[in-house]
């Protein structure tokens, strides 16, 4: 798969590992913890 570019990604690149990894956690869980499933 070819990389295209979007500008309204571009504020990823300026975060740190620590807020990836909550960026990751709000969109992979929960409030309480559990895994979000998208079927």
């Amino acid at each position: 798969m070819a990389y295209r570019y979007d500008s309204d990604l571009e504020f990823l690149k300026r975060l740190s590992s620590s807020d990836l990894k909550d960026l990751f956690d709000t969109l992979v869980y929960d409030e309480d913890g559990t895994l979000r499933m998208n079927n």
